[in-house]
């Protein structure tokens, strides 16, 4: 075997251990190495094909290219842009993996998988230690149950189409078999459950008309149900359906209604944005404005259906392709197991990749494993390996005037496309002393160093409202310090017209717009400056509205209206406006619920508003 033809299975092996314990959100230090190990991978992949006059090409290539082009399109339309260049990158994995990874042998894709499931097997095992010590739901290193849930059944289903389909290294597969069933169960996923039981029942029957399959099959099944007396002999069902979710599937039960109103939510969204929707990764910041007083316990995340989401964040171009995703599987499991029925042996790894990868998509109608960087990557994997076996791509000679200018072209696209995730990251390091590198910790340590790094950074990258809001800080801090000297005015200029432009790229800073709110307040000579085109009660009542369901951004409105002697107004938008979101829970929803409570309180006694006091009692009485 050629030593080169592992170079890029082994980065995206690499590249995929980045995801072990990924954690979502818009800082993440591992998605950035990770997606630039996939992009320069990628990039020498397609530069080493031009030069040499061949390449990987067929419909799905063609597809996945397009897909991409509409990744940059949504980035450039949404509504926060900073959101979507990170899920952009999430997204996008998925076609970097399946690139690679199209091309290669039966030999090396399994090579490929290995290394992946080293990091499955690590995350498969962090989970079963954690369900064991606490008794609780399996999550593994990442944050929810179920789309851990979707990973593990994702492996599995993976693991025993390359058990059943590869003649070698069988005592690894089993044992692959094995531990992933065992992860599966101790995660108690409703949904997750279902389809898993479904799946592995319709993979045994099809199976077992292939008579030479019989022998891994009843290995299969016995480690299975092993697996599944094993976790509910330690955690019994009566025991497990008290935990969130359990196994049970009662539609009545508060998990399936708190999903219906997310789901409306969603739809409420799209309707804003039909077209292009709001932008990848911005359901969160959209949410609170379209959240139900139904809607209590949830934090907004993510829309737990994850076509919605697509169809909200994406609009109809986003979900057409997944829509075209799953439908191309759905045909090709009905397809090929007829002819597998039949004896075909060469349609049955399809058929089991199929079915690997449509897990996962029916769990998505019920939670958001499509939003995880592990399953992209387990999805490129996996594709990679459907498209080469149903023969949907094929290596062509490419017929290039000028190939090494071509080559150089796709690397200098590569390193300008490279350089917004690396500044973004370098901007979140150093203005928020994550202290992930050493060297950028130094520079935060360092004022001098850090005026001159976040300067260039605000050139370069101006509309990262980190980069802006940042700016603010230093000139607010420094007119603050030498307040009353020559000059100091402009500071306090700068700093405003730095935290407009900073609210401009990212309306849903709330701290940043009480920021300014503030610093006007206490300036109001800014307000006739030129350039400056707000006030502190635009401020307030735009973050009232943006996130109706947060009381806080109320009280702060409130508060600002008393101060200006409007005391009586500033009640009734306590009483009529925020008093009904109370028991919605959120980011600080403990500490400000107490607090908003104990200034109604208060200034309820103080008028003697009996109704006030006894509707406050009813709701805290439901919280």
């Amino acid at each position: 075997m050629n030593w080169r033809s592992l170079i890029a299975p082994g980065l995206a092996s690499i590249a995929y251990a980045f995801s072990l314990d990924y954690a979502g959100g818009t800082d993440n230090l591992q998605l950035t190495i990770a997606s630039l190990l996939l992009l320069g991978a990628a990039a020498g992949k397609l530069t080493s094909g031009i030069r040499g006059g061949r390449l990987v090409m067929g419909v799905p290539i063609a597809l996945m290219g397009a897909y991409l082009l509409l990744l940059v399109l949504l980035t450039y339309t949404s509504t926060l842009t900073e959101n979507s260049v990170h899920f952009a990158w999430l997204f996008a994995s998925f076609v970097f993996v399946a690139f690679l990874l199209s091309d290669v042998s039966a030999e090396v894709w399994r090579k490929a998988f290995f290394g992946f499931a080293l990091t499955g097997a690590v995350s498969a095992g962090w989970g079963i230690a954690q369900w064991w010590v606490t008794m609780s739901r399996a999550s593994g290193p990442i944050i929810d149950p179920s789309t851990w849930g979707a990973i593990m059944n994702l492996f599995f289903f993976g693991t025993l189409a390359t058990y059943l389909t590869t003649p070698r290294h069988r005592l690894i597969g089993a044992a692959g078999v094995a531990l992933f069933a065992v992860a599966v169960f101790t995660a108690y996923s409703r949904v997750g459950n279902v389809v898993f039981s479904a799946a592995f029942l319709f993979v045994i029957i099809v199976c077992a008309f292939q008579r030479r399959l019989w022998p891994r099959l009843g290995i299969a099944l016995a480690l299975v149900l092993v697996a599944w007396l094993g976790v509910n002999a330690r955690a019994n069902l009566a025991e497990a359906s008290h935990h969130d979710e359990g196994y049970t599937l009662d539609v009545h039960q508060y998990g399936w209604s708190q999903r219906f109103d997310m789901w409306r939510s969603g739809l409420d969204i799209y309707s804003d944005y039909p077209l292009l929707g709001s932008g990848p990764g911005t359901f969160k910041v959209h949410y609170p404005a379209h959240r139900s007083l139904d809607e209590q316990n949830n934090f907004g995340n993510f829309v737990h259906n994850d076509y919605i989401q697509f169809l909200a964040e994406g609009g109809p171009l986003l979900l057409g392709f997944l829509v075209l995703f799953t439908s191309l599987l759905a045909v090709t499991v009905v397809r090929d197991t007829w002819r597998v029925v039949r004896g075909r042996d060469v349609d049955l790894e399809p058929l089991l990749l199929s079915v690997a990868m449509g897990v996962v998509l029916v769990q998505a109608i019920m939670n958001f494993p499509l939003y995880q960087f592990q399953v992209q990557m387990l999805l490129g994997l996996l594709f990679a390996r459907f498209v080469v076996v149903s023969r949907l791509v094929s290596v062509r000679p490419l017929a290039l005037a000028r190939p090494r200018l071509g080559g150089a072209l796709v690397v200098a696209a590569a390193v300008i496309v490279a350089i917004v995730p690396i500044l973004d990251e370098i901007s979140m390091e150093v203005v928020y002393n994550i202290d992930d590198l050493p060297v950028l910790r130094e520079v935060s340590a360092d004022s001098e160093d850090y005026l001159q790094v976040m300067s260039v950074l605000s050139a370069i990258r101006p509309q990262n409202s980190t980069n802006r809001l940042a700016m603010a800080t230093i000139y607010r801090t420094s007119f603050d310090e030498n307040r009353g000297a020559e000059g100091a005015d402009s500071l306090a200029v700068a700093a405003a017209l730095e935290y407009q432009a900073g609210l401009r790229s990212n309306p849903w800073h709330i701290r940043a717009t009480q920021f300014l709110a503030e610093f006007l307040e206490q300036n109001p000579w800014l307000m006739e400056v030129q350039g400056v085109d707000t006030s502190p009660e635009v401020l307030y009542r735009r973050s009232a509205a943006l996130y109706p369901s947060y009381i806080e951004t109320w009280m702060a409105l409130a508060f600002y209206l008393e101060r200006q002697g409007r005391a009586d107004e500033a009640y009734r938008l306590l009483v009529d406006e925020a008093l009904p979101w109370i028991n919605l829970r959120h980011g600080q929803y403990f500490d400000e619920r107490l607090r908003f409570a104990r200034a109604v309180l208060h200034r309820a006694r103080a008028r003697e508003d009996r109704d006030t006091l006894a509707a406050l009692h009813d709701l805290l009485g439901r919280g």
